[in-house]
């Protein structure tokens, strides 16, 4: 318990977050090394973020409870509800990701699906 009387809820388990962290990390590692003209390095980063990510998903499906797709995945129409909720008023309370947000992600996901198929331009 806090100091004002409410318990506190741990929303994401510790391979979730050592997850985010990592991706955060390699993505900055990558981007430094292509900076620095490191190809090699810039690759290693992007495997492991390769790795990284096939690791989420698998516990995403067998992880703990709070880790897996189902408890914050939601259809769009759930989530354009909660906005209108949201904006007519006060939004229920939630625990996990707003319903909204994954409509963002699946945005986000769809765009970065290709990130890695690029080729460099030498000139």
């Amino acid at each position: 318990m806090n100091q004002e009387g409410e318990s506190n809820i741990r929303v994401w388990d510790g391979a979730v977050r050592l997850f985010h962290w990592s991706l955060a990390l390699c993505v900055g590692g990558a981007i430094w090394a292509i900076n620095q003209a490191n190809i090699t390095l810039h690759a290693r980063f992007g495997y492991a973020v390769l790795a990284l990510v096939l690791f989420r998903l698998i516990w995403g499906f067998v992880g703990s409870s709070s880790a897996r797709f189902f408890t914050f995945v939601r259809s769009p129409l759930v989530a354009w509800a909660y906005l209108r909720q949201a904006l007519g008023g006060e939004p229920p309370p939630l625990c996990w990701t707003q319903p909204s947000g994954r409509l963002d992600d699946r945005g986000a996901a769809g765009r970065s699906a290709g990130a890695g198929s690029h080729r460099p331009v030498h000139q």
